[in-house]
């Protein structure tokens, strides 16, 4: 066995070599670092660029929902207005509550109905808000006429609304016409407050 030992000789190595590999060594490891650096100067930067990118395309994204959204709500709301305008510009007045009271009276007389006399209750105002007003009487006349007037009132353009409308037994004026029917009859509406007089001064 030590014949083998012998025999695995070492060579022998020069300075040269050692410089040669050293510097050959050093090369390699110069280059690995350039890579290195390399990596982290522009590939690392490039990936948080790129979150950075697509973190503000999403926020932009959301951003133009948003707006949509608001936009949409917006004009939706406008169209809301114009409706609530419209409808406001269509209610009478606390001024005009009498002459709505005289129309119904001359709608009735156009049916030949008669209609006696006619309650008034016109509830509190609350400052700028429609105010509701009814008014209740009694009708008298022939069926046929009696439903055209009813079915007028409730397709008035003031938004007249029949809260009540219920049979009554005729007095004997009534019943001597066989074909006369009596109705108690409530009606409301929703007025819009007067405008403030100016001082007349």
């Amino acid at each position: 066995m030590i014949g083998i030992v012998e025999r695995l000789v070492v060579p022998s190595v020069t300075r040269p070599a050692i410089r040669s590999l050293a510097l050959s060594s050093a090369c390699s490891l110069l280059a690995l670092a350039a890579l290195v650096g390399a990596y982290v100067e522009w590939v690392i930067p490039a990936d948080d660029r790129l979150e950075r990118a697509e973190a503000a395309y999403r926020k932009a994204t959301l951003e133009q929902e948003q707006s949509r959204s608001q936009r949409a709500l917006f004009e939706k709301a406008l169209l809301t207005q114009g409706q609530v305008d419209t409808f406001w510009r269509a209610l009478p007045s606390q001024d005009e509550y009498a002459a709505l009271a005289m129309a119904i009276s001359e709608l009735g007389k156009a049916e030949h109905l008669t209609i006696p006399g006619m309650n008034y209750h016109l509830e509190e105002s609350e400052g700028r808000l429609p105010v509701k007003a009814s008014l209740s009487f009694r009708v008298i006349g022939d069926y046929a006429a009696m439903y055209r007037f009813i079915h007028r009132i409730e397709t008035a353009e003031s938004y007249l609304v029949v809260e009540s409308l219920d049979a009554a037994r005729a007095d004997k004026a009534a019943r001597a016409t066989s074909h006369a029917v009596v109705f108690n009859v409530t009606v409301a509406t929703f007025l819009r407050p007067s405008p403030p007089r100016g001082n007349m001064s």
